[in-house]
């Protein structure tokens, strides 16, 4: 309850800046929530169902002093939700525009707004990766029957979110307010996130973390982030003028390819078996 209540109070924060903001003449809440909205589809989707299949699993071994299997199981829920969270999160960077010209970009919502709401988007979008691990290591914590800890360390992601929010909407114009907002929500969610692993990382016995599997897993998906969000934003700008939907598919399409062609040679275990999973639907249908 009193998590709940500490977000709460964060997001309280958030939309009183945010509304300021629409208020001195820049993108207001309303722009803030909807980039929001798109940003946290693939973590509803990947994330949540990955750990709510793992949880049971997670909490047992933790119930019979399994510290082994609950390693294990981290170790697991990380790299699986990595691997489609991380292509996710580059495809929202790369795509913004088309994207979001193509869920708002109707009625009266002129080019400037879609361009602001897009701008938001992407600076959302490197924090989706930081959200997915922050969620997998709190519910570590659960299995474990700890909720004080997590508690505890979603306060740092809290404060430096309302604090980063404020800073955002005093120093930048009121054109780049919310955007900076959804910057500093990123950066705590990366700061918390990091903070959250190194504490789980010690109770669970784990000597080096740096080398772990799951650190390992996400830095060679990281060295194809960059690549992948280069060449689907250059896909998505040369079909801009077939309309929003074709710049849209291109550029994920671009995204994808990047993300599957090195998936053998980086290693990619997680990553080659959906794409495996992909290949065998095809066929069956």
């Amino acid at each position: 309850m009193l998590l709940v209540l500490a977000n709460q109070a964060a997001y309280w924060v958030t939309t009183r800046l945010a509304t300021s903001a629409g208020l001195d003449g820049g993108p207001g809440f309303g722009a803030y929530n909807n980039a929001y909205v798109l940003w946290v589809v693939p973590h509803g989707i990947i994330t949540v169902s990955v750990v709510t299949a793992l949880l049971p699993r997670m909490s047992a071994a933790a119930a019979d002093g399994d510290l082994a299997g609950v390693r294990r199981d981290v170790s697991h829920a990380l790299r699986v939700c990595a691997a489609a969270v991380v292509p996710a999160a580059c495809a929202l960077l790369a795509l913004a525009g088309p994207v979001t010209a193509l869920v708002f970009g109707y009625g009266r919502t002129s080019a400037a707004d879609t361009a602001a709401l897009a701008g938001i988007l992407m600076a959302f979008a490197p924090g989706l990766i930081a959200l997915s691990g922050q969620y997998v290591l709190s519910r570590a914590f659960y299995a474990l029957s700890d909720t004080r800890t997590p508690f505890l360390l979603n306060l740092v992601i809290v404060a430096l979110n309302a604090g980063l929010s404020l800073a955002a909407a005093h120093l930048l114009p009121a054109r780049w307010a919310v955007t900076g907002m959804a910057a500093a929500y990123s950066l705590a969610l990366c700061a918390g996130w990091a903070l959250t692993g190194r504490v789980l990382c010690r109770r669970l016995g784990v000597v080096q973390p740096l080398r772990s599997s799951p650190v390992a897993a996400h830095a060679r998906l990281l060295f194809a982030a960059v690549p992948a969000v280069v060449f689907g934003h250059l896909a998505s700008v040369g079909t801009a003028r077939a309309g929003s939907l074709a710049a849209a598919v291109a550029g994920a399409a671009a995204v994808g390819l990047t993300f599957a062609l090195p998936a053998r040679p980086l290693r990619l275990a997680e990553l080659n078996a959906l794409l495996v999973r992909v290949r065998s639907r095809r066929v069956r249908t």
